[in-house]
């Protein structure tokens, strides 16, 4: 069924010309299903959740807008995402921002617009302490909103480059090791209004959620009873993984909350603003890359298939692959999946290499799918989230357009981010 719908996809993307032997790469995302996935969310978490999309997963502009007047605000991890997040449409008060290494310019941007600051550490509180009291005329009438993000010491995921809650983690203050410090702090600083515990994405185990953000309430209750009109925002982060291997859409939201009203009741409390910070659990599966198989060449007893699909627009997978594996689809000329269309194709072992100028940017190695040929077109599944916004410049290749589609309309397509111009990859370079 995917499949299908997916070769559908293409096949109208190649009647529209958005896809051709002269735009050879695109993105596209199904925004249906990507608005399907949203609404399991918000249905899932009480209503008064603020629920922010995070923009290191998918920062198009086209998916922004719509996630914003969906509902959603903005979880930054730069203060380039905040300039994007208020450019593409999201209110200040929407925003989180949660860089581990913000300078003392960003925190003032941040502290002007009222913008929720979550802070990493407590030299950075010290920070926006001493912004406070430069800016004192200026900011007295501010709403000035910051948390602390703590690291729960809980160990690693299945995968360490994506999990921030082992002993020796970058992010946050560790919990075990600083607990008398922390509430020092909450007793110090009476801008202190809340805790961020986030323990990592792809490759997070329920239990190993469960347990930091159980010990993120624990926190919270005992900050609460010594200061009860203050703490007021308990952010969890994200976490939740994305199925790369089949159909399904992955964690369940739904079965999230359940756990979570087990483990730990006191997050649904009315007097508590609850904050998630999802990205690739929002958008991974309802994107695809579509690349044109430009030659094919036999090496040393391997089969190589060059096309487009490479370390600018998969950094994880090409450099990680034990970790990151995408499907494929391989389709014809024409769209035509070469799986279903009743011919005969030989399922072979074959490279997928792509553009980049070093003998490492391989997608996939001895991947069994049909037989390739120049001008059939690859479909790399479950493309929507860290993708393109992982790009990287090496050799300066376009960065491809992003379409959206709509399956039941007469205009399917619509324009997300054009295809990068040469005068606009002269302008990064200048």
């Amino acid at each position: 069924m995917e499949t299908s719908l997916w070769s559908k996809v293409v096949q109208r993307a190649l009647d529209r010309g958005i896809l051709s032997e002269t735009t050879p790469k695109v993105f596209i995302y199904h925004l249906d299903k990507l608005q399907n996935t949203w609404k399991q969310l918000f249905d899932a978490f009480p209503p008064k959740t603020l629920h922010t999309f995070a923009l290191k997963a998918c920062p198009v502009k086209g998916v922004l807008s719509l996630a914003f007047s969906y509902g959603f605000g903005a979880e930054c991890a730069s203060i380039g995402e905040v300039y994007l997040a208020k450019s593409f449409g999201c209110p200040s008060e929407r925003i989180v921002f949660d860089s581990p290494v913000k300078t003392m310019k960003d925190l003032k941007l941040a502290l002007d617009d009222e913008i929720y600051i979550n802070a990493d550490n407590f030299q950075e509180l010290e920070k926006i302490q001493q912004l406070l009291r430069e800016n004192e005329e200026e900011l007295c009438n501010k709403q000035v909103r910051v948390g602390l993000r703590i690291n729960p010491q809980i160990g690693s995921g299945l995968i360490q480059e994506t999990s921030t809650a082992s002993a020796q983690s970058k992010f946050g203050v560790p919990l075990k090791e600083k607990l008398e410090e922390i509430v020092e702090c909450f007793q110090r600083y009476s801008f202190l209004k809340g805790i961020h515990v986030h323990v990592g994405s792809q490759g997070c185990t329920w239990e190993l959620l469960e347990q930091g953000i159980r010990a993120g309430v624990d926190l919270l209750v005992q900050l609460r009873e010594r200061f009860p009109e203050r703490l007021q925002t308990l952010d969890i982060g994200g976490g939740l993984s994305a199925d790369y291997d089949g159909v399904s859409q992955g964690a369940s939201f739904e079965e999230y909350v359940s756990r979570l009203e087990r483990v730990a009741p006191e997050l649904f409390d009315s007097s508590l603003q609850l904050i998630t910070e999802f990205g690739r659990r929002l958008c991974a599966k309802a994107g695809i890359f579509v690349s044109r198989v430009e030659y094919t060449k036999q090496s040393g007893n391997r089969n190589i298939v060059l096309c487009h699909i490479g370390a600018d627009n998969f950094l994880r997978p090409v450099y990680l692959p034990k970790n990151w594996k995408h499907r494929i689809l391989v389709l014809d000329k024409q769209g035509g999946n070469k799986l279903l269309d009743g011919r005969e194709y030989p399922m072979i072992e074959q490279d997928i290499a792509g553009p980049l100028c070093f003998s490492g940017d391989i997608f996939a190695t001895g991947r069994l799918l049909p037989r390739c040929e120049p001008g059939d077109w690859l479909v790399v599944l479950d493309s929507g989230a860290y993708t393109l916004s992982m790009y990287s410049r090496h050799t300066s290749q376009w960065v491809s357009a992003v379409y959206g589609f709509h399956e039941n309309s007469n205009e399917p397509f619509q324009l997300l981010k054009k295809e990068e111009s040469p005068e606009e990859l002269i302008r990064f370079w200048s």
